[in-house]
């Protein structure tokens, strides 16, 4: 009689204690599990938001043509966060939330942050492989406490690179992963998750805050997470060293992911690893049959192409408008100023008017229109929706997001990728995800306003 209850006892316990495994998902702003979600976090200067900078429009699967707004939480893991960002991002491991035996996980950003343990890490970590070269005290708003705080800001820091000086993809996600599956979220935020160092938290620091950024989540089948980390590896993308484990259950199953999460920064993928050299394009679908489209592109000075015009529009067999950061980067700055006032193939605001704090002009990559699919760069987007009342615009000099749309509602793909259409960027790994929804396609159709216009 006891053993015919103990099973009963135990789910019962393992319930009340949080015990019983779910699946591996992307999840919505219920916790629920989810095919796949997409977000655009606002800048922290638009208008007439309750929390600017921190709040994303945010739209999935189950929403049709709407969106809605969803608030981040700032600096700060709240275990009552009710966010589809929030919920997805918690499912790594050493967040508590799964078993480190049977999940895999592998978090990746060119910029991220590594700092002693025990202090806080919301900024950047230096690439030249020092810890946070600076730390200070500050007193908590909240609590009152005196805490410890560092600031290693990446802005200016030379492109990562290996020992061989190949460079490292310019490129932001994490894959997380069990035996029946798992998930990919691609972003553009700046050392975002935190790494297992800084458990527990999900912060955001001032540059995150200030510009738009992406993130885009999809459910994947243990055949999609291996042809995705094929893709990372050939991006060579540089995942954070304490925060990227394949267990010895899953690596015969995920041969691909466990080599990927084996790269040593300084070497590079082990002895015996071969990259794949230049371009490659994978069709494949999410866990419920929404087609997907992965592209990504190999990095190195003999690598001198542009992921939206070269792979993406190609691609998917589509004009498409793409929109990236638009500020110079500082490898580039003299030259780019100079092509600002000169070359007609870059918009600049301000007639190529320096931003006094960053010492940088804004440079946007003019539209591409002599090629046999068209590339428009988006100047402006417009997120009041059916809030008509509110003017939520954003300028494309305001935000740090990645992402293209088919023009033409019958090429209904909306893409969200690594690189920038910068001279800089043409010699960076990364890659592009690719998703062809109709629904998805009406939403971020409604959010483009001004195009640079190709003349007829």
């Amino acid at each position: 009689m006891f053993n015919l209850k103990a099973p009963v006892f135990l789910l019962i316990l393992f319930s009340v204690f949080g015990i019983v495994s779910s699946e591996i998902s992307c999840r919505d702003f219920e916790d629920k599990e989810i095919d796949w979600w997409n977000g655009y976090k606002m800048t922290a200067g638009a208008k007439d938001l309750r929390a600017p900078g921190y709040t994303m429009a945010y739209w999935d699967v189950n929403s049709g043509t709407w969106w809605s707004w969803e608030e981040i939480a700032a600096n700060e893991t709240s275990r009552e966060a009710s966010t589809a960002l929030f919920h997805t991002t918690m499912q790594l491991p050493y967040y508590g939330n799964a078993n480190h035996a049977s999940v895999g996980y592998i978090v990746y950003n060119d910029q991220w942050c590594q700092c002693p343990k025990g202090v806080e890490c919301f900024e950047h970590r230096s690439y030249d492989g020092s810890l946070c070269p600076t730390a200070y005290e500050y007193v908590d708003s909240r609590s009152g406490e005196t805490r410890v705080k560092c600031n290693c800001n990446a802005m200016g820091f030379p492109t990562p690179k290996d020992s061989s000086g190949k460079p490292y993809a310019h490129a932001k996600g994490f894959l997380i992963f069990d035996e029946a599956g798992g998930i990919w979220v691609t972003h553009s935020v700046p050392g975002f998750p935190l790494g297992r160092s800084n458990y527990g938290r999900v912060g955001w620091s001032w540059f995150k805050l200030g510009p738009g950024q992406h993130f885009s989540c999809v459910s994947l089948s243990p055949e999609g997470v291996e042809d995705v980390a094929k893709h990372l590896a050939n991006s060579y993308v540089l995942p954070q060293e304490d925060s990227s484990e394949v267990p010895r259950s899953l690596k015969d199953q995920y041969k691909n992911a466990a080599k990927l999460a084996a790269i040593d920064e300084a070497e590079g993928f082990e002895k015996g690893y071969e990259s794949i050299r230049g371009s490659l394009s994978t069709s494949l679908k999410t866990k419920n049959g929404t087609d997907l489209m992965v592209i990504s592109k190999e990095g190195g000075k003999d690598v001198q192409y542009d992921l939206w015009e070269d792979l993406v529009a190609p691609g998917i067999e589509s004009d498409i408008f793409t929109e990236t950061w638009c500020v110079c980067s500082f490898e580039d700055r003299d030259s780019q100023e100079k092509k600002c006032q000169e070359d007609g193939r870059l918009i600049c605001d301000a007639e190529g008017q320096e931003d006094p704090e960053k010492d940088r002009p804004y440079c946007c990559q003019k539209s591409v229109c002599d090629r046999k699919h068209k590339v428009q760069q988006i100047l402006q987007l417009d997120f009041s929706g059916y809030y008509e009342k509110n003017d939520r615009l954003i300028n494309s000099i305001e935000t740090h997001a990645k992402w293209a749309m088919g023009q033409s509602s019958e090429d209904p793909w909306v893409c969200f990728g690594d690189i920038n259409r910068q001279p800089s960027q043409r010699w960076r790994g990364g890659g592009a995800l690719c998703m062809r929804d109709e629904d998805s396609h009406k939403v971020v159709s409604k959010f483009v306003k001004e195009v640079d216009e190709c003349e007829d």
